[in-house]
This record gives C-alpha cells, structure tokens and sequence, in this order.
C-alpha cells in the first residue's frame, strides 16, 4: 500500500496495521514525529496538507490515522517544527524555523498545551536567534535545547543551553559549541550525549561528539580522542547503555570504520 512521506503504524511482522489509515497522507516532508502520553501522534514539518486537508507545519493524529480535532493548530505556526518533546504533564515543547505560534512571538522554541494552545507561563523572551534542531526533557523537567544558534533571550548560548521549566535561560549551565547541534540524548545516568557538526567544545579540539555532566562540563570517562570526520545526525542508547550514533561520517579517531553508522562502548570506545 503506497504512504506518502509517513510510514504507518504496522504489525511486529511488517504488515500494514489496517485500522492506521493515513488516507494520501502528507503532501511534503515529515521531520519530527513523537507519542503523547494519552497515544496521539504529533506530526511537525514543512507539509501543508494531509489527506487533502489543510494542516501547515504540525497536526495531531488519533491512532486511528484521522485528525484529532480537539487539537486545532491549523495556520498557526509559521514555519517548520524540526523537533518535538513531551513533558511528563503531557505539554509539548517544540523547536525549529518558526518566529511565531498563535500570534505569539515565539522564536525558534515554544511550549503548547494538550489542546494545542499555546502555554503562556513558559517565558522565553525574544528566543533564540538561530533554528533549534533538538529539545530533550530532562527528568527534573529541565529542557535541553541543541541547534544553529548563539543566544537566547540576548544571553550568550553557542549551539546549545539549557532552560528552566518557565522557560528561562539556566545559568548554571554554561557551555560553548563552536558549530551545529544536531541531536542531544540523556542516558540513565543523566549524563548528556551531544552530536553535530562541532569540533570545539570550550575552545578545545572536539570533534562532532560529546558527553557532558549534568552541569555542562565535559565527561572526561567518555574518551573519543579524534572523534569523527563528518556531522552526527542522530544517537540512540541500547539498553545495555552502548551508543549508536549516525551522520555523514566515514572515519573515528583517525580510523575507517562502518560508514555512516556505528557502536561505541559506553566509554567512547568503539565495539
């Protein structure tokens, strides 16, 4: 059955999930899907339409496949949502390209109710001054946020910082990215993965790949040595805590290796 630019929800053996039906689905691209806590999916990306219906930038979908009207964000958000994360009271954060959200000033972040309104208690001043790639919730419900940016709210923040819940800058962690963040991944531990296309971290030689302590500084235990030679795109963490990372890599420390993807070692080195 053909899907435009979404994959549907499908069974454990491949086939297609008949009751997930996306109908003609999206008109253009899809980049950021995420589950809120009651089983909707929310959908953000540079599409217009789906399934024949105006839909600009983000909708919501019931698990059936059909719009979830008591979510209504049609033409209120003026540009591509590039990352979506859930809060443990079910509140959306959403970063990206966008300046505005329901006639609010937003730049580049927000944070939305169930029903899709727009969260007047989260303050974010005038924003961040470049796209956010990545947003990652912390579990004392502090925000990562991960881009091409370096301030918010007019305070210096090189590609990376992190919020409080009110949505003010978090001065306690101060850290310097010379280059794009792409992903940020918490592990169990609370220890922060960052990938880009970085290569100083503080103004030392660090190359596409971090992992920070939970205030910011570096955690030396996590030795990549000469990193890698292209931009990470995304990371994931096994179970077992080893890391899968992804990009447009050929090389780690100096050496060829799977190209493009592989598995480190929860101390950086490569399994």
């Amino acid at each position: 059955t053909p899907c435009s630019k979404i994959v549907a929800l499908a069974t454990t053996d491949g086939t297609m999930k008949p009751l997930f039906n996306i109908g003609n689905g999206f008109d253009l691209m899809v980049r950021s899907i995420t589950r809120h806590n009651d089983g909707r999916i929310i959908i953000g990306g540079n599409f217009n339409n789906y399934n024949n219906i105006s839909q600009n930038y983000l909708t919501c979908l019931d698990n059936t496949g059909s719009i979830n009207t008591n979510f209504y964000i049609q033409k209120l958000i003026n540009h591509w949502p590039r990352t979506l994360s859930i809060q443990q009271d079910g509140k959306v954060i959403i970063g990206g390209y966008f300046t505005a959200y329901k006639g609010y000033s937003q730049n580049r972040i927000t944070r939305i109710n169930n029903d899709g309104s727009h969260d007047s208690t989260f303050n974010i001043g005038n924003g961040f001054n470049g796209d956010v790639e990545t947003t990652c919730i912390q579990s004392d419900g502090k925000i990562l946020a991960g881009g091409s940016f370096s301030t918010f709210n007019g305070i210096s923040a090189p590609n990376i910082t992190r919020l409080n819940t009110d949505g003010t800058k978090d001065t306690s962690f101060s850290t310097s990215l010379n280059n794009k963040v792409n992903q940020i991944t918490i592990q169990n531990d609370g220890k922060i993965l960052v990938g880009g296309n970085f290569n100083q971290f503080n103004g030392q030689t660090q190359n596409r790949l971090i992992r920070l302590n939970a205030d910011g500084s570096k955690d030396t235990s996590f030795n990549i040595n000469n990193g890698l030679n292209g931009e990470v795109l995304a990371i994931a963490i096994q179970n077992d805590g080893k890391i899968l990372i992804g990009g447009n890599f050929t090389a780690y420390n100096s050496l060829g290796y799977s190209p493009r993807l592989m598995r480190l070692n929860s101390d950086g080195s490569v399994d």
